[in-house]
């Protein structure tokens, strides 16, 4: 993946108030049924999921450990097991991969609440 030059500014106080922000419903259905990583508005380059990270890591790393935990793994092993799915290899990459599995998290459960029973 390469960097892009125009820095993303994020002024949402939330993961999912920045991603209600910025994707439709079909957005949702469609980073849940063909992947986070078929090219995103803002989840595509490292210099735009860096800042998400930056922004939001706290959240995202309590979304984590709870999911974690609801699915019976040591937060080590979520970690893991998201770091090899990813691919993340380095600092950008880590924080990518971390950014990627919150966005599909929250298109998730925007889905489940829209939808009760289909997602």
């Amino acid at each position: 993946m390469k960097e892009k030059s125009d820095k993303l500014v994020v002024r949402a106080k939330t993961f999912e108030a920045w991603m209600k922000n910025n994707f439709t419903m079909e957005n949702f259905k469609d980073m849940v049924e063909h992947g986070i990583d078929t090219g995103w508005n803002c989840l595509t380059w490292y210099d735009d999921t860096v800042v998400l990270f930056e922004k939001f890591k706290v959240e995202i790393f309590d979304r984590l450990d709870g999911d974690a935990d609801d699915l019976g793994y040591t937060y080590g092993e979520m970690m893991q097991f998201l770091c090899d799915k990813y691919n993340a290899y380095d600092y950008k990459t880590f924080a990518n991969a971390m950014v990627w599995y919150m966005a599909v998290q929250i298109a998730y459960d925007v889905l489940r609440k829209k939808f009760p029973g289909e997602y």
